[in-house]
């Protein structure tokens, strides 16, 4: 039975791990981070980026720039799924609201209030996931151009 790419990245990964020490421990954890983070993209499914995510999350690492590293990108895809959720929960809201208001008279204060609430914090959640992209995406590059694939 053939292995799916997830699995592939994983063993790679941690053979990458088992061959490092030392400086070269910093190299392997760092390629191995990179090829797992790197196959992660915002556009995927969200089923596929949690499990790419799990698969990123559950990476032993003992260098504690590389921890970094993934701790924050980590958090960052999650905080933008969290964010995508809410505001499929908030659109999700609004129509049933809509759909249940037969005659178009204006939605209920509280209604609205509701679903205005629910929009807020997956804004926040964005925010917060922008911010933490920012500094993945810096700490990513610079593991990249030190140890990434020549």
């Amino acid at each position: 039975m053939a292995a799916n790419p997830l699995q592939k990245a994983c063993c790679a990964g941690l053979l990458l791990l088992a061959v490092g020490c030392g400086d070269g421990r910093l190299r392997g954890e760092s390629r191995a981070f990179l090829s797992l983070y790197e196959v992660i993209d915002h556009r995927q499914a969200p089923a596929i980026r949690e499990l790419k995510l799990n698969a990123l999350s559950a990476l032993v690492l003992t260098e504690s720039e590389v921890k970094k590293a993934r701790d924050e990108c980590v958090a960052a895809h999650q905080a933008l799924l969290s964010s995508e959720r809410e505001h499929e929960q908030a659109a999700k809201k609004l129509d049933e609201a809509i759909a249940q208001n037969a005659d178009g008279a204006p939605l209920p204060a509280a209604t609205t209030e509701l679903i205005r609430q629910g929009i807020d914090h997956a804004d926040q959640s964005l925010g917060k996931a922008r911010s933490l992209f920012e500094s993945c995406e810096n700490q990513a590059r610079s593991l990249s151009l030190r140890f990434g694939k020549n």
